[in-house]
């Protein structure tokens, strides 16, 4: 049976991945908060603009949504959802104890597959031949920064939770999409003064990346903090507000500074967490960075020799990396 016959699928909070193995690869902007019972529609509309499949690997960390009473809760809806999106499809989960389960094994054990994303994607990485030196996995996404020492091979962590990794620096929840501005700084410079920002959601650190020009603008895409259009002029608009102001009285230059110290809030916020891996571990060698937040991380990281998810996939797979590796190590591991 052909590997192309296997699609990985990353199901989150906010976004729906799926990739297979021949760089093909789908997302769907998806609030799972809002519309869970929506969620199958989604995954059978990503598995169809593949060209469907038979078999399906799956990793998830939507069931952290707030829908959900629990993350158990949060894993048996994800798995019936997607029974119901690829009835006939064969189906294995990935887990944190680095295994494999069916969803039915999973209905009893379900905290099992909670959050196992970013291991999929670690372990996938390191078994590759070229990173036998000690090599720093940063995975920068549209919410979460991921960092991962891989030595030997493996991944050296015994993590198995998101608590776990936030308590040591593996995970910080900041990224290139949904982190509101208000959350990373208390203040922005405006033409020679600094003004608190007021704590709404009026921006987010996709405005930032439309400013500097790490993204591309999109005028049909509402998917932003005030539901305007992905544009630069919308998010001077948005980025103003958080001063009090509009885009009256801000021009393009004054949204960029604020931007830059955007920008700035973050990476400080990503280099603590990466500080406090670092101390438990010997010094990369090297870095594989995956993710859209390129942009982003770039300044963060040490200064060793990089490579991007995409130089050894082989494919443009950055922006789904962790469904691109679920369904590489089912193939990989038999199980599929």
């Amino acid at each position: 049976m052909s590997i192309n016959a296997v699609i990985g699928l990353d199901i989150g909070g906010a976004n729906v991945k799926a990739a297979r193995l021949d760089g093909q690869s789908a997302s769907i902007s998806f609030p799972l908060w809002k519309e869970p019972q929506r969620l199958h529609e989604v995954i059978r509309r990503l598995a169809s603009d593949l060209g469907g499949c038979t078999r399906a690997a799956i990793t998830m960390t939507g069931e952290l949504a707030d829908c959900f009473r629990d993350r158990a809760a949060g894993v048996r809806h994800i798995l019936a959802q997607t029974e119901a999106a690829l009835p006939r499809a064969r189906l294995q989960v990935f887990t944190t104890d680095r295994s494999w389960a069916d969803p039915e094994q999973l209905r009893a054990a379900p905290d099992r597959a909670a959050a196992a994303n970013w291991l999929a994607l670690a372990i996938w990485v390191a078994r590759q031949p070229e990173l036998a030196h000690p090599t720093l996995l940063v995975d920068c996404g549209s919410t979460t920064t991921d960092f991962v020492m891989l030595e030997h091979g493996t991944v050296a962590t015994d993590s198995q939770t998101d608590f776990d990794r936030l308590c040591r620096g593996e995970l910080v929840y900041v990224g290139i999409g949904r982190t509101p501005v208000c959350a990373v700084c208390q203040a922005l410079p405006f033409r020679g003064t600094v003004v608190p920002v007021m704590n709404e959601l009026f921006a987010t650190a996709d405005d930032v990346a439309l400013m500097l020009g790490w993204a591309t603008e999109a005028p049909l895409d509402l998917d932003s903090a005030d539901g305007c259009p992905r544009t630069m002029e919308a998010a001077r608009n948005r980025m103003a507000r958080m001063i009090g102001l509009d885009h009256r009285s801000v021009s393009n230059e004054d949204a960029r500074q604020m931007a830059l110290a955007v920008a700035d809030a973050i990476r400080q916020r990503m280099a603590q967490a990466m500080q406090r891996v670092l101390l438990r571990h010997p010094s990369p060698q090297g870095c594989v960075i995956s993710g859209h937040g390129r942009s982003l991380v770039e300044n963060v990281l040490p200064c060793v020799p990089k490579k991007s998810l995409a130089e050894l996939s082989g494919g443009d797979v950055d922006r789904v990396g962790p469904a691109f590796a679920v369904a590489a190590l089912a193939i990989q591991d038999g199980v599929l």
